[in-house]
């Protein structure tokens, strides 16, 4: 039988992560809506231009995969042996390349050349490794 504290951790942990990847991907659903009616000629962003919203959802998209990231290191980190299957390798791969997608997808309909777009992966980049290291940080001085 389960040990009911590691069957919650592991609850909360689960509960926690889909919620912001529910989040995550609600918004930029929405926002590619909004960009696919601006796209057939609808003009519902009055003064925003298309740039600017892709601009925006990047943002969102790299604010949502730190808040992510954080989430599973600092469950990891706190309440985690190293029996547990919280935030492993593989969950950081798969936030990861979620996030680079829809970076990809939005740089693309924002029609941003290769190279600004690589540019934009630069805060996710350090701010995921920021993380890292800082709750890596906090947990070793709370040990």
């Amino acid at each position: 039988m389960e040990d009911p504290q590691k069957l919650t951790v592991l609850s909360t942990y689960i509960d926690g992560k889909m919620k912001r990847y529910g989040l995550l991907f609600s918004v930029n659903g929405g926002a590619f809506a909004i960009a696919k009616l601006h796209s057939s000629g609808d003009d519902i962003l009055g003064d925003l231009d298309m740039r600017s919203l892709a601009l925006g959802a990047i943002l969102f998209t790299e604010a949502m995969t730190v808040d992510i990231w954080a989430w599973g290191e600092r469950m990891k980190r706190n309440f985690s042996n190293p029996n547990n299957m919280v935030f492993t390798a593989v969950g950081k791969i798969i936030v990861l390349l979620l996030a680079s997608l829809l970076i990809l997808a939005w740089g693309r309909a924002a029609e941003l050349t290769w190279g600004c777009i690589g540019v934009l992966f630069l805060p996710l980049v350090a701010a995921t490794t920021l993380a890292h290291w800082r709750i890596g940080v906090d947990a070793r001085g709370q040990k």
